[in-house]
């Protein structure tokens, strides 16, 4: 029995085994769809649930067309469980050959929703099974999650100009680094105004169309104004300004001006 234990050992060390990414599926049967309590089973999606890969949900990199090196996967798992305990938000990486069908938004989207992951989530699909790489990311929440908050269109948009020129190249492991590094970023930010830009920078953006409507306003604003100060003034019937008398408070008449404007009016009895 030592002996036996002292050759698993051995084995271990000279074989390790490889636990930071599967390529391995449970089976789903129609009397046991291996599904979350939150998906309703009908019969216009059983078929598609039974395509859908089952995996155990714990593992998050699921590399079945098996693109990563051992070291790779080890440091994108690293990577993926970092930002989770982060953000409490499932990161999910998908790599597959077949799409067993689906587009690649459906498989995505059905790989998140009929496994055991939190409703949370983040869910990246690299589909290499042909010439050029398809890729699909699927931010999924709640209506008050932080994940569709954070992870808008645009943002998704320019994560996919970042990484992809590193995925159609094959350096799988750089895009992949990359896409995870970035949704981390964008997780530590507040602002909204923020985005990507080719680079893989995250600049703000510059409102241009409300500075534009903010500067013709006051141009508009001081035009009027200018006008105003060239406009000849009508002087009034009194100057109260300067018929105040200071030491009494009273106003001051000029009676010949008051008679005169007097006697001007048509008076009708």
């Amino acid at each position: 029995m030592k002996y036996k234990f002292i050759t698993i050992i051995l084995l271990l060390v000279i074989f390790p085994i490889n636990c930071f990414a599967s390529d391995k599926t449970l089976t789903r049967t129609k009397d046991n769809l291996l599904v979350p309590d939150r998906v309703e089973v009908t019969p216009e999606n059983t078929e598609s649930i039974l395509k859908t890969p089952a995996v155990n949900s714990e593992e998050k990199l699921y590399d079945f067309a098996d693109i990563y090196t051992d070291k790779e996967e080890k440091e994108l798992y690293e990577a993926i469980d970092n930002y989770i305990d982060n953000s409490n938000i499932e990161l999910i990486i998908v790599t597959t050959k077949d799409l067993k069908g689906f587009s690649t938004q459906d498989y995505t989207i059905n790989f998140h929703n009929y496994n055991m992951f939190k409703n949370d989530a983040l869910t990246f699909l690299i589909y290499v099974g042909e010439e050029k790489p398809k890729l699909y990311i699927d931010p999924c929440g709640g209506r008050d999650s932080r994940v569709l908050k954070i992870y808008t269109d645009d943002r998704i948009n320019g994560i996919f100009k970042y990484i992809y020129p590193d995925l159609k190249e094959k350096r799988y492991f750089e895009g992949t680094n990359k896409y995870i590094n970035t949704m981390e970023r964008f997780y530590k930010l507040s602002d909204s105004s923020y985005y990507l830009n080719k680079k893989g920078e995250i600049v703000k953006r510059i409102p241009w169309i409300e500075l534009i409507i903010l500067g013709i306003g006051l141009t508009v604003v001081a035009i009027i104004l200018f006008v105003y100060k060239l406009t000849p003034k009508t002087k009034g019937l009194f100057n109260y300004d300067e018929n105040i008398n200071e030491s009494t408070m009273m106003v001051k008449l000029n009676s010949d001006e008051a008679v005169q404007s007097v006697s001007n009016e048509k008076i009708n009895l």
